[in-house]
C-alpha cells in the first residue's frame, strides 16, 4: 500500500497486486535457488527467460505493463502460460 492506495491502483488501470500469490511465487524449487525479477515478462524475450529461469529451479516474479506495441492478447495469454507455470506478473 502506498499513500492509503492499493500498489497496483498507482497506474491507472493496473491490478492490484495479490500479496498471496506474489509470495507463493518467491518459493525456488531447489536449494540454494534465486528469486528473480522479470521485466516485460509478457513479451517475447521476457516469457522464455522467465520460463527457463523457472524450469532451472529459481522463483521468478513477472512485471509487465501489457502495452500495446504489439497484440495485447498474446501478452495476456503468455501470462496466463506463466501462472500455469508457476510464475506470478504484476501489472505495472
Amino acid at each position: 500500500v502506498f499513500g492509503g492506495r492499493p500498489a497496483g491502483s498507482l497506474l491507472g488501470g493496473a491490478k492490484a497486486v495479490d500479496g498471496r500469490r506474489a509470495r507463493e511465487a518467491c518459493a525456488a524449487g531447489r536449494p540454494g535457488g534465486k528469486v528473480v525479477l522479470v521485466t516485460g515478462s509478457a513479451g517475447f524475450v521476457g516469457f522464455h527467460s522467465s520460463l527457463a529461469l523457472k524450469a532451472r529451479g529459481d522463483a521468478v516474479i513477472g512485471l509487465d505493463n501489457f502495452n500495446d506495441y504489439y497484440p495485447t492478447a498474446l501478452k495476456y495469454a503468455r501470462e496466463a502460460e506463466l501462472e500455469r507455470a508457476g510464475v506470478y506478473t504484476v501489472h505495472a
